[in-house]
């Protein structure tokens, strides 16, 4: 689905953004040719890594990302 919208945008010459809310989002992004622009730590001290409600959790992950044709 990723690829189909990845054409559209070459031919119209236009960038894709988009959250990657897991490492395995964000490595199968990356392998599609996203760049990571920031990086956020959401929820530090009341989720976990997964997302999961933690008293004096780690946080999770965000990343922002753009692919450019």
């Amino acid at each position: 689905m990723v690829k189909h919208y990845q054409e559209i945008a070459r031919k119209d010459g236009l960038p894709l953004y988009l959250e990657a809310g897991t490492d395995y989002s964000w490595k199968l992004y990356t392998k599609l040719g996203f760049e990571t622009l920031h990086t956020m730590l959401l929820g530090e001290g009341a989720y976990n890594a997964d997302g999961k409600k933690e008293v004096g959790g780690s946080g999770f992950k965000l990343r922002g990302m753009i692919w450019r044709p």
